[in-house]
């Protein structure tokens, strides 16, 4: 959810002060506008209400909502009826719970598994959800991360494969680790063309939502305050970067510098499939409420495809790409529920 990123970016920011950040120059281009923006509304789903949702997914044939304020966060409900199928999990730090998870992709796994990282606990775990539904039982497994990565603990991991990982590690934008030959390649932040009056505000300005395209052997970078969206490869070498909102880049400077005005807040969450990728964008922002959302639609080339205008500030998303569905989780709403946007109406 956007809010929660917003404090969580806060106190890091704290954590970090006077760590070392490097950025590197990347050539940078501006695609055309979006030719069309369309409004789209969503329908509630009663079955699903949630005072806080910390993690959602559409796994296989379930919709898996991570609600950290419930005594069993992991709820997992039918894609096709909402139905509630199961409950699982407990909050600590004990075998099987979580303090602070976050759902990551599998690239290799195309199975009703569910893959969390906790970073506060340094453990990965994968649950199976099909079986833990079918025998009415948690059922899964956990891996200690520095088992995998032979390395300092990770803050986020964003998407694994059968031989690469791709996480954040303190001091870089983000950094793959090959499984192969039991390496790093850190990524700069990227550089702008203006002096940063603290290194630390790269964590803040460039913080990344990452998707991998497995048939490209690609994935895009977002960043959280600026305009960008880069692509690079499996190797960390950088493809290319569009600015899609580039009439930003002086308010930026204004605020960074002589602290005037309000950051504007982009992409805090995003998802893709083969051929497009879907950027929530939180356009205008007033405390701590969003004021306008958008989804903004790319190809994997970065060229802009299509602007959907949500109906209320939702702050996250998941896909159902094979049933055509988005929900939204909308968190100013009284009734705290999620809503079911119909995907064949975006002419995709």
């Amino acid at each position: 959810m956007i809010r929660i990123k917003i404090i969580h970016l806060v106190l890091i920011l704290g954590v970090l002060m006077g760590c070392k950040r490097a950025s590197s120059h990347l050539p940078v281009t501006v695609p055309e506008e979006f030719p069309e923006a369309v409004r789209i509304s969503g329908n509630p789903v009663e079955s699903m209400k949630h005072f806080v949702v910390d993690g959602m997914k559409v796994i296989d044939s379930f919709v898996v909502i991570l609600d950290m304020k419930k005594e069993k966060p992991i709820f997992v409900y039918s894609a096709e009826n909402h139905e509630l199928l199961g409950n699982f999990s407990s909050v600590g730090r004990g075998p099987g719970e979580f303090e602070s998870p976050i759902i990551f992709e599998h690239i290799d796994l195309f199975n009703s598994h569910l893959n969390i990282y906790d970073g506060s606990l340094g453990l990965m775990t994968r649950v199976d959800l099909a079986h833990s539904i079918k025998e009415n039982r948690y059922i899964y497994s956990s891996t200690p991360i520095n088992d995998t990565l032979k390395e300092n603990r990770p803050i986020r991991v964003f998407f694994e494969t059968a031989n690469l990982n791709c996480v954040e590690l303190e001091g870089s934008w983000f950094s793959l680790y090959n499984k192969e030959n039991h390496s790093f390649t850190d990524i700069e932040f990227p550089k702008l063309d203006f002096p940063l009056p603290d290194e630390n505000m790269n964590y803040y300005l460039f913080n990344p939502e990452i998707c991998y395209n497995a048939a490209l052997g690609k994935f895009a970078v977002s960043s959280y305050s600026v305009g960008y969206l880069s692509f690079f490869d499996t190797t960390g070498t950088h493809l290319n970067t569009i600015s899609y909102d580039p009439d930003y880049m002086e308010d930026l400077e204004s605020f960074l510098l002589h602290k005037s005005g309000t950051p504007k807040i982009y992409i805090g969450n995003m998802h893709a499939d083969d051929k497009h990728i879907f950027a929530l964008n939180a356009s205008e922002v007033d405390g701590e409420t969003m004021e306008k959302v958008e989804l903004l639609i790319f190809d994997w080339d970065g060229v802009p495809v299509k602007k959907l205008l949500l109906d209320r500030a939702i702050g996250a998303v998941a896909f159902d790409h094979e049933n055509k569905r988005m929900y939204g989780y909308a968190p100013y709403e009284e009734e705290l529920v999620l809503y079911e946007y119909d995907m064949t109406t975006w002419g995709l």
